[in-house]
């Protein structure tokens, strides 16, 4: 498999890095943690955020605030170009249709998020969510960074490649230097036996049987 789209996504993850302007205020300890949130419809909530150096002075704060409001707009531009670029190379490497939508940039001045919307990121399959072709020869998370993944509620791990380094919950993280393989990682989701799913009305049918057994049982 080509890994273009490999080489694409460190290239966005590189970029998201140096170019904001969180650059001037990196600490010696900067890093990227990637949430990739997912639900029951195959569709991904990614956040990308970056670290800034909040140990300065109030005025330097306050002058990096404003710069990043003047620029937000060209940053969000550049962006989502570059994303859109690696989901139409997906796309393409998939054979699958997909969308991608919500793009924002925000900052508390602590961490500068970048988020979008990924439609279709995994595959459905009736009761069973697939995910990792998007990773065709797989990526490369730099040291310092990490990746996590949140799976959607009642469903359940069935496979998962590589294992990851720790859970908590729905939430699975890898942590930097990872060389994730072709289509890495991989995760594969069955509905969990546990999750029932309601039928419209069946409470009150149940209901109203209970009611006819009781008065089948004061009429004998």
């Amino acid at each position: 498999m080509s890994r273009s789209l490999q080489h694409l996504f460190t290239v966005i993850i590189l970029f998201i890095v140096l170019i904001t302007p969180a650059i001037s205020l990196a600490s010696a300890n900067q890093n990227t943690s990637i949430h990739v949130i997912i639900n029951s419809e195959g569709a991904a909530v990614w956040k990308i955020l970056v670290s800034i150096d909040t140990d300065i002075p109030d005025e330097l704060k306050t002058a990096w605030m404003a710069g990043f409001e003047k620029e937000r707009n060209n940053l969000l531009m550049d962006f989502q170009k570059r994303i859109q670029e690696m989901v139409n190379l997906a796309e393409k490497e998939t054979g699958r249709s997909m969308e991608v939508t919500g793009f924002n940039i925000s900052t508390d001045g602590k961490i500068i998020e970048y988020s979008f919307v990924w439609k279709d990121f995994a595959i459905v399959r009736g009761d069973r969510i697939e995910v990792g072709d998007v990773f065709p020869g797989g990526f490369y998370l730099f040291e310092g960074d990490s990746l996590t993944i949140t799976i959607p509620d009642g469903w359940e791990i069935v496979n998962i490649s590589p294992s990851p380094d720790s859970q908590r919950g729905a939430s699975l993280t890898w942590y930097g230097p990872e060389n994730f393989k072709d289509g890495q990682p991989s995760i594969t989701l069955e509905m969990s036996t546990s999750k029932i799913k309601a039928v419209p009305g069946f409470g009150s049918i149940l209901a109203i049987l209970a009611l006819l057994l009781i008065g089948i049982k004061k009429f004998k």
